[in-house]
């Protein structure tokens, strides 16, 4: 019995020309396409741009603009996120002022606990993920064993450790005892949050806890997620002092370059070409690189 002629369909499963035995794999992936065929070379490209799982960070650099103040004078801005190397310790700084002027306005001293995960806890994602649902089983504990629990808490990537994270607290009362550790009842504190045993408490005062939080709350790791709280507290913590801060003249996005130097010198009465002397100097001392009608 005489052999069949491959349909079309079947016919553009082989070769670039009909009768030729070696299968393309491109059919599989596209059977509508058949005169297209891939190379070895376009396949190892196909793959790799279509295979990439890597995760990119985007970190925040500041001053990422530049804008005047009342007077024509330059004003750097600044975007205020811990993503920013820049702003990052700002922040740190501002949270170490709460610190310390709370505990010099409630008490003397606190008592400074670590809070560490498991060493089932591989990944630094892994650990962001549990770290919530584990200090809100902590807080709840703490605050049915104490009444009105005063703290501020703050995470820090540890490096010796991958990056995974760690909770520092500040207390304004000791770990209470909620198992059979009684000279020191973090560690069992810790393990029924859902922490690891590794925990430990100290006893500072005001300007240490200050210090201790700047210099972990600084701490940056890309595996930080998104919007992720950096520093808690208890809602009776103090709050810093309202700053009156001077409004700056920015330009819009939608608004050009010389459209914005021409309201600021409106508003200002400074030449538009001095404006824009100290405009281009200010964008390449602080490397901003959008000095043009972008």
């Amino acid at each position: 019995m005489d052999e069949q002629p491959l349909s079309n369909t079947q016919n553009d499963c082989f070769g670039d020309a009909p009768g030729e035995g070696k299968p393309s794999l491109f059919c599989f992936f596209f059977p509508e396409k058949r005169r297209y065929f891939l190379s070895p070379t376009q396949w190892l490209v196909f793959l790799y741009r279509t295979s990439r799982t890597r995760k990119v960070t985007l970190v925040s650099q500041c001053p990422y603009g530049i804008g005047f103040n009342n007077d024509g004078k330059i004003a750097p801005l600044f975007c205020g996120k811990w993503s920013c190397e820049t702003c990052r310790v700002d922040l740190a700084k501002q949270w170490a002022w709460r610190a310390s002027l709370h505990i010099n306005n409630v008490q003397p001293q606190c008592y400074f606990w670590t809070l560490t995960l498991r060493s089932d806890v591989r990944t630094a994602v892994q650990g962001f993920t549990l770290l919530p649902k584990n200090w809100d089983s902590l807080r709840k504990t703490v605050s049915r064993k104490t009444g009105k629990w005063s703290y501020l808490a703050f995470v820090e990537c540890h490096p010796n450790r991958t990056g995974i994270p760690h909770f520092h607290c500040l207390s304004l009362t000791p770990a209470p005892v909620v198992g059979a550790h009684i000279s020191n009842p973090i560690k069992d504190l810790a393990w029924q949050a859902g922490f690891g045993f590794m925990a430990t408490e100290e006893i500072i005062q005001g300007w240490k806890a200050a210090w201790y939080v700047a210099k972990y709350a600084s701490k940056h790791d890309p595996a930080i997620p998104r919007n992720f709280r950096r520093c808690r507290c208890s809602r009776d913590w103090a709050k810093l002092p309202d700053l009156v801060l001077p409004a700056f003249l920015v330009k819009s996005r939608s608004e050009r370059l010389v459209d914005f130097l021409l309201r600021v010198e409106e508003l200002t009465g400074v030449d538009v070409d001095k404006l824009y002397q100290r405009y281009r100097i200010a964008c390449n001392l602080f490397e901003v690189n959008n000095y043009g009608d972008e």
